[in-house]
């Protein structure tokens, strides 16, 4: 689409960009996807109201609020912002550990919102891409759980009743006894209508959408008596004030951060998966504020809280790509609610139920489960915990632990690795002293040389003293060559600095460290480690060390036969620690293969 110049001056050089690309392609991709993709929302944030406590026009008012902001200022595009499953459940643990009313509730998701703006601003949506898989799939796949067991009973034509798995297990049985003939029929139509609609078919309309126009057909055609939403109330929503008592904002803020954070999370995933299909830019943190603030306004207004939803993949997969999907999306949500609301008092209960059965069972990470037997015991026990946490009411708690034993787990897995590449080797006095070396003893040696390697962290920290101490004992002379080192965590830096204190300084051994970067310097300086090695032992290269220690070496022989030596060249100047730490430029690795001693590797 050509734009007038002036216009293409004003606008943003990314805005302009998008808008010259534009066309009908373009616009009927994001017309059609976002009437797709609004259909399909439509029962889901109905039944997810429900299920959340919020009640179905909570669903409905949260869908439209957050399909409005994520489209005019979400930072990943293709994302649809609406009624999401884990967010709902979550609702539905908070609301009842921590709210005693509904306006109550309506704060909590208004601090939600805050919380995720907040994130936002402190630039921390990028971490969300470190999550282990592992963790995600026992969430993703305990939503799913929750949301077939959740179901079962609406899809009989019982009313819903709160509590976990267990409660709802033992309620079958009745529920069973006192099922509606008429809801079960028109829950069979709805999946034979799933099951129908395959192949080709999908790319013509999604299935969702049939199953819904099928269900709502049965029911009025042949089954009358199928329980409805005769009880909607649909039409403009009011302003709710927000309960601003400081006891109460203080009681429920954890459960606000633990909703923000499920959220957040939830949502960066299905963007980040979104962004890996269409190659489009990913904006974390903008999306994070985008969503923040619908959430508040949907808290405002008695709306649900959401996130990116499953509405993201029907737009994707219909070439929505653009802000205007999430606008048709948001504009089709408010025109049925507030013109045609009338028209959702025919939808089946049943129906909805089967439409949130469906969804829970494609979030379910099945390729996971059917590899458990192969994967190993340590990403299996992150997926379990996660997922019976998760189960229980406790999404926070499922969270954290399952990082923690990711984190357990993997630091286990790479501390071989890291040790294999701390490398030990003997350096022969020859090679340190030259042609001063006591040539009736070629292979002796008074120095002990470790070369770190490039990544040092925490999952070789606890070997690495029991490693290297005996051999500290052997040589007087110890150098620490870290010039290829380009990350220390705090738990290695720590180590390090034991092992210099306990095995070096306190045993009188001379340390020498060569090669340490800026980075790794400020690190050590910031945590007061090694301090008890002189400046002058901090040098640029392996070079420059060996050169010390021969000096030290020569002294020391000239002190053991008494004899006056002459002053050897001058030592090399130090590398001061104090900050800012200098440039040390490029360094100098110096090989051990001269030394005639293979190398120890740990």
């Amino acid at each position: 689409m050509k734009l007038p110049a002036r216009l293409n001056a004003a606008l943003p050089q990314e805005l302009s960009f998008h808008l010259r690309a534009y066309g009908w392609t373009e616009l009927v991709g994001d017309l059609g996807g976002g009437l797709a993709a609004s259909i399909v929302l439509i029962p889901l944030a109905l039944g997810l109201g429900v299920m959340s406590g919020l009640g179905p026009q909570a669903g409905l008012y949260g869908a439209i609020v957050l399909a409005f902001f994520g489209a005019l200022f979400g930072g990943v595009r293709g994302v649809v912002c609406g009624p999401n499953g884990l967010v709902a459940l979550t609702v539905a643990t908070v609301v009842a550990q921590f709210a005693a009313s509904w306006t109550e509730a309506l704060t909590i998701v208004i601090l939600a919102g805050l919380f995720q703006i907040v994130i936002g601003l402190l630039k921390l949506g990028s971490y969300t891409a470190y999550i282990p898989y592992s963790l995600l799939a026992g969430l993703f796949t305990a939503c799913g759980i929750q949301f077939l067991l959740n179901q079962s009973l609406p899809l009989m034509g019982v009313d819903p009743i709160s509590g976990g798995p267990l409660t709802i297990l033992q309620a079958l049985p009745d529920a069973f006894a006192h099922r509606k003939v008429d809801a079960l029929a028109v829950a069979f139509i709805t999946f034979a209508a799933a099951l129908l609609w395959r192949g080709p078919l999908r790319r013509l309309c999604p299935p969702q959408v049939v199953m819904l126009g099928g269900g709502v057909l049965a029911s009025l055609l042949w089954f009358p008596d199928a329980p409805v939403l005769d009880t909607l109330v649909t039409g403009l929503p009011r302003l709710h004030a927000p309960v601003l008592a400081p006891d109460f904002l203080l009681r429920v803020v954890q459960g606000a951060f633990i909703l923000a954070l499920v959220a957040s999370s939830d949502s960066l995933l299905i963007a980040l998966h979104t962004t890996s299909i269409t190659g489009l830019h990913f904006r974390p943190n903008q999306e994070l504020v985008a969503q923040g603030l619908g959430n508040i306004v949907a808290g405002l207004v008695g709306g649900m809280p959401g996130a990116a939803c499953m509405g993201t993949l029907i737009c994707v997969d219909s070439k929505g790509l653009s802000p205007l999907a999430g606008l048709t999306v948001a504009a089709v949500l408010a025109a049925i609610t507030f013109v045609l609301g009338v028209l959702l008092t025919y939808i089946p209960v049943a129906v909805i139920a089967v439409l949130i059965i469906h969804t829970g069972w494609n979030i379910i990470d099945w390729s996971f489960l059917r590899q458990l037997h192969r994967i190993p015991l340590g990403f299996v026990m992150v997926m379990l915990l996660t997922m019976i946490l998760t189960l229980a009411g406790h999404v926070m708690l499922a969270i954290v632990a399952g990082l923690i034993v990711a984190g357990l787990t993997n630091s286990r897995g790479i501390e071989p690795l890291e040790l294999s590449k701390i490398i030990f080797t003997p350096v022969l006095d020859m090679v340190i002293l030259g042609d001063a070396h006591d040539k009736s003893n070629p292979f002796q040696a008074n120095t002990g040389l470790v070369v770190f390697s490039d990544h040092v962290s925490i999952a070789s920290a606890r070997k690495m003293g029991a490693a290297l101490n005996p051999d500290f004992e052997i040589y007087p002379h110890i150098i620490f060559d870290m010039s290829h080192v380009q990350y220390v965590d705090d738990t290695a830096a720590y180590t390090i600095g034991q092992i210099v204190d306990s095995s070096i300084v306190q045993q009188d051994k001379n340390l020498v460290i060569c090669g340490m970067s800026d980075g790794v310097a400020k690190l050590f300086h910031s945590m007061n480690l090694l301090t008890g090695i002189p400046r002058t032992h901090f040098v640029p290269s392996q070079e420059e060390a060996q050169a010390l220690i021969r000096h030290q070496l020569l002294q020391a022989r000239a002190q053991t036969r008494n004899d006056t030596w002459p002053q050897p060249e001058t030592a090399p100047a130090p590398l001061s620690l104090s900050l800012p730490v200098p440039q040390i430029g490029q360094l100098w690795h110096a090989s051990w293969e001269t030394t005639g001693i293979r190398p120890i590797h740990y």
